[in-house]
């Protein structure tokens, strides 16, 4: 993933926090995936969401480690 885009780059950062269980850098890396998004003025589905940052808290709930982050692009908690 890493050799990919800066995008690609952002979902190994949050995915690699993940499977070292380290909430800080995981919250770090969410934060950054969504502030991506953020700076989109097109989005691939169409909808304006963070889709990959949801997909992320998902997998990250399970683990005890959600970010919680914040953004008009993410449903209220």
């Amino acid at each position: 993933m890493r050799e990919g885009s800066a995008a690609f780059g952002r979902a190994a950062d949050a995915l690699e926090a993940l499977v070292d269980g380290d909430r800080e850098r995981y919250a770090r890396a969410v934060r950054a995936i969504v502030a991506d998004f953020e700076r989109r003025e097109k989005h691939l589905t169409g909808v304006p969401i963070a889709d990959t940052a949801l997909m992320f808290e998902v997998l990250a709930q399970r683990r005890g480690l959600t970010a919680r982050a914040k953004s008009d692009l993410l449903p209220a908690p």
